[in-house]
């Protein structure tokens, strides 16, 4: 699977980068992200989403915290 969509910007890949292993260390190991307009889909296999939806809130905190960090 491939991560990265052609045209993306600078800020979207490390956007991707950073996410990845932020998302390996809550648990989440096979997942696919692709960044579209300020919003980060996340692709999850079976048991990583059921994992995924206990841990939303963290989730979501996280990633928020990643974007404003590399968006200003």
């Amino acid at each position: 699977m491939k991560d990265v969509i052609p045209d993306q910007s600078q800020t979207e890949l490390d956007l991707l980068e950073q996410a990845k292993p932020t998302l390996n260390a809550l648990g989440l190991e096979q997942i696919r992200l692709a960044e579209h307009q300020r919003i980060l889909p996340i692709g999850l296999s079976n048991p990583d989403f059921e994992t995924a939806i206990q841990i939303q809130e963290t989730i979501v905190a996280k990633i928020k915290t990643l974007g404003s960090d590399l968006l200003g």
